[in-house]
């Protein structure tokens, strides 16, 4: 197995490249990044492109939204499960700070999705 990660950051921009490789398994690279578009709002997302099938087997895209009070994730999935089929998912999560959120939990799934994403990092 082999794994390798390029990652670059600058201020409320993050960029991360990865190479993967298993015997016969796997030859995968992927680009991830989170993307601060103002002070309220970035991007982010992960695309990964597979060396041996010549194909892109899962897409994520990202938007959040982050104010004082209250703050808004959209997530979409796309991905190719064991069988072949495509998959997708969808998400929304509004939370009202310090009281309560609606939606699906986006926080974990976009540190999970995202190479270079990581809660603490919310909001820079």
């Amino acid at each position: 197995t082999l794994n390798m990660q390029l990652a670059y950051h600058h201020n409320n921009h993050r960029l991360v490249t990865s190479y993967r490789h298993k015997l016969s398994q796997l030859e995968q690279v992927s680009v991830a990044g989170i993307w601060g578009v103002s002070s309220q709002w970035r991007l982010a997302g992960r695309i990964d492109y597979s060396l041996r099938d010549q194909q892109i087997p899962e897409v994520v895209i990202g938007l959040e939204y982050d104010e004082c009070c209250w703050g808004l994730k959209l997530l979409h999935r796309r991905y190719i499960q064991n069988d072949g089929s495509i998959d997708r998912f969808y998400g929304i999560q509004f939370e009202l700070k310090g009281l309560t959120s609606f939606g699906s939990n986006l926080s974990k799934r976009f540190e999970k999705d995202i190479l270079g994403y990581t809660i603490s990092n919310e909001g820079f």
